[in-house]
């Protein structure tokens, strides 16, 4: 059987996801982080993983990486500092105003509300 279109593959359609910036990643992190504790009560490393969508080594790279920015506490379950409260209130701003004067987002978050 051969293919005309290269983007189908077995007679179906390749999906082209576009690559979350680390900075989405890090807004789909602290809202996963509130959303999950809201809902259950306190915010377990996995739990917030299994909502990023993102294998375990990166993740845990990421929390780090929040951890010593200040926008996150790490003891036993995650949780929001004033920092990383502001963060994802700023960064959501300022999305709006971009997309208010036309400028196109890179990437949106999939995750974050």
């Amino acid at each position: 059987m051969e293919f005309d279109d290269p983007n189908d593959v077995a007679g179906r359609e390749v999906l082209q996801l576009k690559r979350r910036t680390r900075m989405t990643i890090y807004l789909d992190i602290l809202s996963a982080v509130d959303r999950v504790k809201l809902k259950y009560g306190l915010a377990k490393m996995t739990r917030v993983q299994y909502q990023v969508n993102v294998p375990y080594d990166r993740f845990k790279t990421y929390v780090d990486e929040l951890v010593r920015l200040g926008l996150i506490e790490l003891g036993s379950q995650l949780s929001l500092t004033q920092k990383g409260e502001s963060y994802v209130l700023e960064y959501k701003r300022f999305r709006g105003f971009l997309e208010g004067i036309g400028i196109p987002t890179e990437t949106e978050s999939a995750y974050a509300v």
